[in-house]
């Protein structure tokens, strides 16, 4: 055995210990894909196929866009729940926008 052998065989078994397998994604069903950037899963999609790694899906979003993501960033969207009361009393409001704007001008234009 090499001197950092043992070492790495401790962490992997801590780790395996600690993590979690992810189900298996279906053709077709609905996702939510997290935004690398903000880090909030609004991004949605279906997937299409399940790369050879077995880690990796090919995800069709609503513009005809295809692009491959890694499972760890996949989350199957749950569509036969029913939405929460606070969704409800925001998506009433959602409908009817309301535009907020300053009457005031910001400079006078003068035509000499």
């Amino acid at each position: 055995m090499k001197k950092g052998e043992s070492t790495d065989i401790k962490m992997k078994t801590k780790f395996d210990q600690q993590a979690k397998d992810l189900q298996l994604l279906q053709r077709g069903q609905k996702v939510r894909i997290q935004d690398h950037i903000s880090k909030k899963w609004d991004i949605s999609g279906t997937i299409i196929d399940q790369q050879p790694n077995r880690i990796s899906y090919t995800v069709l979003f609503p513009n005809g866009c295809q692009k491959v993501h890694k499972r760890q960033f996949l989350k199957p969207m749950h569509i036969d729940t029913p939405p929460s009361e606070d969704e409800e009393s925001t998506n009433s409001d959602a409908s009817a926008p309301t535009w907020r704007c300053s009457p005031r001008l910001l400079y006078k234009v003068t035509f000499a």
